[in-house]
């Protein structure tokens, strides 16, 4: 009978270690926060103790000031102890790359960082991951699970939903920059492009209902004669016969 339940002791001793082992891999799991080196300055990861213990400090420590101050601070406290020398400051959601708090890092210029934090739903993504929209006017970024922005019709970049102004007939999208594209309604403030605006002059707004007011017509009047005048300057200088034929040419010919 003894001997049963010695038997039974030793078998119940054996269980622990199985334990312990699974507890050091969720260790492995838990240190292995980050991976490769520095996406700034290539410094390898924190040694695996310091990572432990010091983690929730080098947050608080440096994600605090503002950017010239917390840099400062981190430059100090790395040479005094050399322990602490390299810690994360921001690792990728995704593939746990990250960034040393020795490196400049903010949300200020966020074009400027490898790893770049949503406005919206505040994830960190580098850019292999989620390269990121920024807004050009506002310079709102946004990740694409939250939203893909607009981009303007004419150069491209992108705008989020409050920047971008949009013609209230085609759709298409202007940044602040080239709003001059655009001309608003008096009435309500709708914004039309030129071209839906030239081709259907008398037109009523589609919010209003409203005609176009001789100001408005004016005012496209004036901004295609400015718009059509720059083309036949750029053209001019582009060289004999690519300004001249391009546009009037293929029109006249085609109808």
């Amino acid at each position: 009978m003894t001997m049963g339940e010695h038997h039974h002791h030793h078998h119940h001793h054996h269980a622990p270690a199985i334990d312990l082992d699974d507890h050091s891999m969720e260790d492995d799991d838990d240190d292995d926060t980050v991976v490769g080196t520095c996406l700034h300055c290539n410094a390898p990861p924190p040694p695996r103790s310091s990572s432990r213990g010091s983690g929730s400090s080098a947050f608080s420590g440096g994600g605090g000031g503002p950017c010239s101050a917390s840099n400062s601070v981190m430059a100090s406290s790395a040479a005094t102890s050399p322990s602490a020398a390299t810690r994360v400051q921001v690792s990728c959601d995704d593939c746990r790359s990250f960034i040393c708090d020795g490196c400049h890092w903010c949300h200020e210029f966020q074009a400027n960082h490898e790893i770049r934090v949503c406005d919206r739903c505040d994830a960190f993504y580098c850019r292999g991951c989620d390269e990121m929209d920024q807004c050009e006017d506002c310079s709102e970024v946004v990740c694409n699970t939250c939203s893909t922005l607009m981009s303007c019709k004419f150069c491209g970049c992108g705008l989020c939903e409050d920047c971008a102004t949009a013609c209230g007939r085609c759709g298409i999208v202007l940044c602040a920059r080239d709003a001059k594209f655009a001309v608003e309604c008096d009435t309500c403030r709708m914004s039309y492009c030129l071209v839906c605006l030239a081709s259907g002059t008398k037109d009523p707004c589609v919010r209003c209902g409203h005609r176009p007011s001789k100001r408005v017509e004016q005012l496209v009047h004036l901004r295609l004669k400015s718009i059509y005048k720059a083309f036949k300057q750029s053209g001019a200088s582009m060289g004999p016969g690519s300004g001249n034929g391009g546009g009037s040419g293929s029109n006249s010919g085609s109808s």
